[in-house]
């Protein structure tokens, strides 16, 4: 096939009456890596404002991909990550919560796992002995979370027809096995997992897939790093051959939905709201039926509803499923340059490599004679999107396990900083948005790993926003020594501000998180006075918040109108 065949193929769009459009890009960025590729992580780890890459290959030496403005090149030699040791995943977290990510390796069966210390100047150091995470054995899923809400991140691992392993963060670069004590003991055909809060309660659950018809584990954690297995009873049990599994929410409802690839039919779980699980595979047409691995959930054309892309063996395509807005998907890829399968794509990560606002794809394949494939969001239209990055200056520095809620007119998404899922992969753990016509966030509401809430109001749109948890909460000043009076009537809510010149802004919001009254405070107004009408208000309880240059406080307040 000559070039221009190719480049035809290449830019070909996915879809005759859809605008959404993708090219591969692997060979140009610097990234024509052959295999045999397997597992993906993506951060940015030399805090440069480019996320990375890194590739897990069986055999071979591994890559770090350093992102240069846009384009790739290796530096795991010079940055000391280079490990030829049959690694199958990769994990980026900062173990030790010293504000830069480290770099866990779960290696094929024989070879004893890895930890590397990031030292901050663009090397690694191994800490594997001192770390104590050497272990045997054959892992097929990793991923990291804080799962005992002590501020430090823990690893678990699901193995292939051996007992599963939860490695507890001591808080000091070392780990201890708590697997049995924790409840978390399945043995199982493990292939895929993830965190997810499946139950909205604040702490991070295990969803685990299967083989050889072995029933999925959704575990649940008491908050304290204790499981039990409630998959029988929420309608999480499905036995098939399981692959990878990603977590999204496809109808903007809140509660986290599962998308399983499989050996025959895939599988999507939808959340009925409850924390149960409803198998809609066959009405929302998502049921591949070929042997899939990696899965993403991400909006592809910024129309504010999140799609659905998974790798396939050779003998089928990978497919990208459009979202409809109303709980059915379409296949639209057939015949494009995202179904060609030029050999056995496992690990599948999501990412927008060059900060246009479009999410990419990133895709590792394992046939020894075909490379990486990165496949460049091209899409165009006028939708407007917001991305989010979170950061904590205080424990789990990384903020894995933190929530984003968006609102935007009638608009609400949601989503969670995720510390592995697909297959073999981690994807970006900046939160991406897309808005369709909306031109303004009213409010984003950000839920950080330790349970606190932050809120933050009438942000621009299409834009990458940063947001830090600050280290000392009480270096904040509390809302009483904001405010000298409240009082809560009826129909007004009366709001007396102490003088104050780092006072910004007062704003009132549901319990939804969406914005309701707003005033801007100048600086030389000193003591203010303020009624706020709430007289089209319903009874329930809101948050009064008041903000100044380090931060936000707030307070609850009950609105009763009988």
């Amino acid at each position: 096939m000559n070039r221009f065949l190719l480049l035809l193929l290449f830019a070909y769009p996915l879809y005759a009456n859809c605008q959404i459009s993708f090219s591969d890009q692997a060979d140009r960025l610097g990234l024509g890596e052959l295999g045999p590729n397997y597992g993906v992580a993506i951060a940015d780890y030399d805090k440069d404002g480019w996320e990375d890459i890194y590739l897990t290959r069986r055999p071979g030496a591994n890559r770090l991909f350093k992102n240069i403005g846009g384009s790739f090149v290796d530096v795991a030699n010079s940055a000391g990550v280079d490990a030829s040791v049959d690694t199958k995943i990769a994990l980026w977290a900062d173990f030790d919560n010293d504000g830069w990510l480290d770099l866990f390796l779960a290696n094929r069966k024989g070879v004893d796992d890895m930890l590397y210390k990031n030292n901050g100047d663009g090397s690694f150091s191994d800490v594997s002995i001192q770390a104590g995470i050497q272990h045997k054995g054959d892992p097929f899923a990793a991923i990291t979370g804080d799962v005992d809400n002590d501020g430090y991140l823990d690893i678990y691992i699901a193995h292939f027809g051996g007992q599963n392993v939860l490695w507890r963060n001591n808080g000091n670069m070392t780990f201890t096995d708590i697997t049995v004590q924790a409840g978390a003991t399945s043995n199982l055909i493990a292939m895929g997992a993830t965190f997810v809060d499946f139950d909205k309660d604040g702490d991070l659950d295990i969803y685990l897939t299967h083989d050889g018809y072995g029933p999925n584990i959704m575990y649940s954690n008491d908050g304290k790093g204790n499981f039990i297995d409630v998959a029988p009873g929420i309608g999480a049990d499905i036995a098939a051959f399981g692959m990878g599994v990603d977590v999204g929410d496809i109808n903007n409802d809140g509660w986290p939905d599962l998308y399983i690839t499989n050996l025959y039919p895939n599988k999507l779980l939808l959340n009925k709201g409850n924390g149960a699980y409803q198998d809609i595979t066959d009405s929302a047409g998502v049921g591949d039926p070929g042997m899939g691995w990696g899965a993403a959930f991400f909006d592809a054309d910024n129309d504010g509803f999140q799609d659905i892309y998974f790798s396939n063996t050779p003998a089928y395509p990978n497919i990208l499923y459009k979202n409809n807005g109303d709980s059915t998907f379409s296949n639209i890829s057939e015949g494009t340059v995202l179904s060609s399968q030029r050999g056995n794509g496992f690990g599948l990560a999501s990412f927008d490599y060059n900060k246009d606002g479009r999410v990419d794809i990133l895709l590792a394949n394992s046939n020894d004679t075909v490379g990486v494939q990165l496949f460049r969001n091209d899409t165009e239209n006028d939708f407007h999107w917001f991305a989010v990055k979170l950061n904590s200056n205080r424990l789990n520095n990384s903020a894995i396990g933190a929530k984003a809620e968006i609102f935007a007119g009638n608009h609400y998404a949601i989503d969670m900083v995720s510390g592995g899922s697909s297959w073999a992969a981690q994807h970006s753990p900046q939160l991406h948005f897309g808005l369709k016509n909306h031109t303004l966030i009213d409010s984003l509401v950000i839920t950080w790993p330790d349970g606190e809430r932050e809120i933050h109001v009438n942000l621009q749109v299409d834009q990458l926003f940063e947001a830090t948890q600050l280290g000392n909460p009480a270096s904040i000043e509390s809302f009483d020594q904001l405010v000298s009076r409240l009082v809560v009537r009826r129909n007004q809510i009366q709001l007396s501000l102490r003088d104050n010149t780092n006072l910004s802004l007062i704003s009132v919001i549901n319990v939804s998180g969406q914005l309701l009254y707003q005033k801007e405070i100048k600086a030389a107004q000193g003591k203010m006075n303020h009624e706020i009408n709430t007289q089209t208000w319903p009874s329930g309880i809101y948050v009064v918040n008041i903000s100044n240059k380090d931060g936000f406080q707030g307070k609850k307040i009950l609105l009763k109108k009988d």
